[in-house]
């Protein structure tokens, strides 16, 4: 799989080098996080950490960007210090880990929400609601995690970070906030396909996905390309200044936009597509050898 990945580099590293953007004016690394930043096992590597606090120390934003709800962010990544900014929900938030302020929202209304939960209430699809940074479900989802297609070696972290509860519509229209995201999870990938065309129909919401076995909507207009969109603007930096590495759906736009994209061997092919650069996978430090390849002969400001 090594091998599989060093050719992929040496394919794109051409076109990398001499078609891309001014690396040296890199300001801030927008990382995802599962299949990409974080092990299989959800696991941070001491070399991948090693690479964020590198480019840390070089002055750059490293902006954890990922469909996590705030409260289900990895402590390992969170913990790194100089790490200020995460983009969480698919980028229907923004917050200041420093300061522990939300300071961007783009989020379902309840009306939108309830229509999300009719289009799925007869199907046998697992639900997640995720609410002010918790992640929500029903017990009785929590209790055959297999069936809806989380893998085994996920579902540590499903259970350290669902909150159950006993009816998720009630949730809705009991929360006195609005909907950060729903998510969909079906190992049966026919009604993925009917869910997804289904919800597309609708014009209130985007919906995107991180692996084969989810749908994750949102509000229109909500991903990580637009967070960090705001973001760059609040930091006063452009997108052409954005490093972003990621593996799944959810991050094409982003990769799309960012004026260097690097996508993770283990990625989709969409993913591999939008990138200028792909790099080892996740399993053998993908990100730290993206970091080390354009930013280790960076020259200091």
């Amino acid at each position: 799989k090594k091998n599989r990945g060093c050719e992929s580099i040496r394919k794109h590293r051409k076109r990398v080098v001499y078609g891309m953007k001014d690396i040296t004016k890199i300001q801030l690394l927008a990382i995802d996080l599962d299949g990409t930043t974080l092990r299989n096992d959800a696991s941070l590597s001491p070399n991948v950490k090693k690479a964020l606090e590198y480019a840390i120390q070089q002055n750059i934003f490293v902006v954890p960007c990922t469909g996590r709800a705030l409260g289900s962010l990895s402590p390992d990544v969170t913990a790194i210090w100089g790490i200020t900014y995460a983009v969480t929900s698919n980028g229907a938030a923004i917050e200041n880990l420093s300061l522990g302020q939300r300071i961007y929202c783009n989020l379902l209304d309840k009306e939108t929400s309830l229509s999300i939960m009719d289009t799925v209430s007869s199907q046998d699809v697992m639900v997640e609601v995720f609410i002010q940074g918790k992640a929500y479900t029903e017990q009785r989802f929590l209790d055959h995690l297999t069936h809806y297609g989380t893998s085994e070696h996920y579902i540590p972290y499903v259970l350290s970070t669902r909150n159950p509860v006993n009816d998720i519509r009630s949730l809705i229209e009991q929360s006195p906030q609005n909907i950060e995201n729903i998510n969909l999870k079906t190992a049966d990938s026919a009604l993925r396909e009917r869910l997804w065309n289904q919800l597309a129909l609708m014009q209130t919401v985007s919906i995107t996905s991180s692996s084969s076995m989810n749908i994750e909507v949102s509000a229109v207009n909500t991903g990580k390309a637009q967070a960090i969109a705001y973001l760059c603007e609040t930091l006063g930096i452009t997108m052409n200044e954005v490093m972003a590495i990621g593996d799944s759906l959810n991050d094409v736009t982003l990769l799309q936009q960012a004026g260097c994209s690097v996508a993770m061997e283990n990625g989709v092919d969409e993913v591999k597509q939008a990138a200028d650069f792909i790099t080892l996978s996740n399993e053998a430090d993908g990100v730290a050898y993206a970091i080390e390849h354009f930013l280790a002969n960076r020259k200091m400001k």
